[in-house]
């Protein structure tokens, strides 16, 4: 009688692939670089993918961090956390606060999100930086995390890995207008 053995896939990776760009890609992967501007394409070293439920941006930030990006509740759990901690704060800051709330006030496991609950950009990138401290200060400066996710397809995120000295956007203008008395000393 033989024994029927089942194959062990790991569930991030039926669902997540890298493009190394020190390899020649497989033609399906060029699309992604594609979409990315051109000025980075001598800096990017490394395009992942993550699963295309409309929870990729939280999939992409978990990745960033170091989680797996089936960790997208907590990261979604977390920001929200952020903004309703400070909310009054946050309302001054952001136009359409209750929208960025309603962005990211979904938490089932099993379904797609809706568009309404897709990650919202700029306000939700103040509140990854606020919230995983990627720079608190000027002291941090030095020792900084630096998150780089892409937007693809025009509703996608897909997480870059950039090497040397490659372009940084400039400050964004709600920090330079609402940040903490501590980042200027």
């Amino acid at each position: 009688m033989g024994t029927n053995r089942a194959m062990l896939i790991d569930p991030i990776d039926q669902y997540s692939y890298k493009i190394d760009l020190n390899e020649e890609p497989p033609v399906e992967d060029n699309s992604l670089l594609e979409e990315i501007t051109s000025i980075f394409y001598l800096y990017i070293t490394l395009i992942q993918n993550v699963f295309c439920d409309g929870n990729y941006g939280f999939r992409s930030v978990a990745v960033c961090l170091g989680y797996g990006e089936d960790q997208w509740l907590y990261i979604r759990q977390q920001l929200l956390d952020e903004l309703l901690s400070s909310h009054d704060d946050y309302a001054r800051v952001f136009v359409g606060c209750d929208e960025v709330v309603t962005s990211l006030s979904f938490f089932m496991k099993t379904k797609s999100a809706p568009t309404k609950h897709w990650m919202l950009m700029p306000e939700t990138s103040i509140l990854i930086a606020k919230r995983f401290g990627v720079i608190r200060g000027p002291r941090e400066f030095q020792n900084h995390q630096i998150l780089t996710f892409a937007l693809v397809y025009t509703n996608h995120y897909v997480i870059v890995q950039l090497e040397g000295e490659y372009p940084m956007p400039p400050i964004a203008t709600l920090w330079i207008r609402y940040k903490a008395p501590s980042a200027t000393e």
